[in-house]
């Protein structure tokens, strides 16, 4: 027989009764309204709400204080940035990149996050920097 939300609800109430009246409640049957699969009540849990801060080209040196693996990397970025357009969640540039990896330029995330002048022709970018050194 096909099972529906109310059907299923139901079961697991006199589930719950039964073992109730035996006097063996097990956390596998009477877990006081938690879903049964993951053990929460359905509701994603409380999170402070913090408002969106995407992080562009000029607050890269801001995020460079905080992580000091990214010093080295400044000028390529914010020259090809000049080309390419960047802007990062903190929490990607924070936490899925490996800053102590040997490589970081090859960490997967740093690729699809940061532009590199790697990305431009050898053509286009000795006019970007050439464009650059001029002002």
């Amino acid at each position: 027989s096909s099972y529906s939300a109310l059907n299923v609800l139901e079961e697991a109430a006199a589930a719950t009764e039964v073992a109730s009246a035996e006097g063996d409640v097990s956390n596998a049957v009477a877990m006081e309204g938690l879903n049964n699969i993951v053990g929460t009540t359905g509701v994603a849990p409380q999170q402070p709400n913090e408002r969106y801060k995407a992080i562009s080209l000029q607050a890269l040196d801001k995020l460079a204080a905080e992580i000091p693996e990214l010093k080295e990397h400044m000028y390529d970025i914010k020259l090809s940035g000049m080309v390419f357009p960047f802007k990062a969640s903190p929490y990607y540039v924070k936490e899925l990149v490996d800053w102590k990896a040997e490589d970081v330029r090859a960490d997967p995330f740093y690729k699809l996050i940061f532009p590199t002048l790697d990305m431009l022709s050898s053509e286009h970018r000795m006019k970007l920097e050439a464009a650059h050194k001029e002002g």
